[in-house]
């Protein structure tokens, strides 16, 4: 990223990299950056509504992490307006789509860094049209279409209501039977039990049977 804006600088000396957040690392980057004779600040942590006025006063957000999962920061970014710059990595895919909701660069690339973000810079047009779609997305990950994302997967789950039991055992032929008996009491009836045994050497599997035909032997011993 440092790198990168070091291109950036050469071409818009008023361009200003604000770097948010703290660790191990960061009097090292400060060197750095002080060595490139970048416009960078380095804001450490920062609380929640601050991020929040960083995220509207920025114009672009890049990321250039190669192990992004989940992308929160991304997210939070694009619902704020920012257009994003990201690696084509893991979690970014899932919420990027090159030049409509944000651009790519090839990973570990930072002069691909650079010239995505001078792209976004130059083209003002483009740049309004990303940001205004990047917004759109993130909206969909609120809170309030989340849950009503989590009830369609209840009300799904309620039209296919089997219950999967399942019990290890190993030379359990003193408890299984009170078990699969305390199974059998329940008052919910549409579920299955499926017996993964250890390769028991007492009666564990000729009593389970009565309950079950779901008996899988591992000969194998393990972790259960």
């Amino acid at each position: 990223m440092l790198k990168a804006f070091k291109i950036v600088n050469r071409i818009y000396p008023d361009a200003k990299l604000l770097l948010v957040g703290d660790g191990p690392d960061r009097d090292r980057l400060e060197s750095i950056a002080k060595d490139l004779k970048i416009n960078a600040e380095f804001l450490g942590y920062v609380s929640e509504k601050e991020l929040i006025k960083i995220y509207k006063r920025a114009a672009i957000f890049s990321s250039p992490s190669r192990t992004e999962t989940q992308g929160l920061s991304l997210l939070e970014a694009m619902s704020s307006g920012c257009a994003p710059v990201v690696s084509n990595s893991l979690g970014f895919k899932d919420f990027v789509k090159h030049y409509y909701n944000g651009l790519f660069f090839r990973s570990r690339n930072y002069k691909d860094l650079a010239k995505n973000i001078v792209i976004l810079m130059k083209n003002k047009s483009l740049r309004e049209r990303i940001s205004r779609n990047a917004r759109e997305f993130a909206i969909s990950f609120s809170k309030e279409n989340q849950v009503k994302k989590l009830i369609e997967v209840y009300k799904e789950f309620s039209k296919r209501p089997l219950i999967s039991i399942i019990i290890p055992t190993l030379n359990e032929e003193k408890y299984i039977k009170k078990t699969l008996e305390a199974i059998k009491k329940q008052s919910y009836k549409n579920y299955e039990i499926i017996i993964v045994d250890g390769d028991s050497k007492d009666k564990t599997r000729e009593i389970a049977r009565n309950y079950t035909k779901n008996i899988l032997i591992e000969r194998a011993r393990g972790i259960g």
